[in-house]
């Protein structure tokens, strides 16, 4: 579940709570319905796959753009300190970040 900001409080935006493992983010949904509240359920698994094709698009764009690349390859430690990656995944993108920007 998300922290309540106060652009959820003024309606300018909704809370996220999640889903994962064996319990769906459609039957969450339903409940949080009833509640009448913005409120939206996300599966935690469809998140996280979405966040690593989103990298890998990323990663791709950075390699077909120089401009792009160097300011990536300048700024790639702090891109990637807050993800929860495994450690040989970032060291993988940092590679292919090397690699991009010779």
């Amino acid at each position: 579940m998300t922290a309540e900001s106060r652009k959820i409080r003024e309606g300018a935006a909704r809370g996220v709570y999640f889903a994962w493992g064996s319990h769906q983010a459609g039957n969450l949904q339903q409940i949080l319905d009833w509640t009448g509240k913005p409120i939206c359920a996300v599966q935690v698994d469809a998140l996280i796959k979405a966040f690593r094709t989103a990298l890998d698009g990323f990663m791709e764009a950075s390699q077909v753009d120089p401009e792009l690349g160097q300011r990536v390859s300048k700024r790639k430690k702090r891109i990637l300190m807050n993800t929860q990656l495994a450690e040989e995944e970032i060291s993988g993108l940092l590679r292919r970040i090397d690699e991009t920007n010779r």
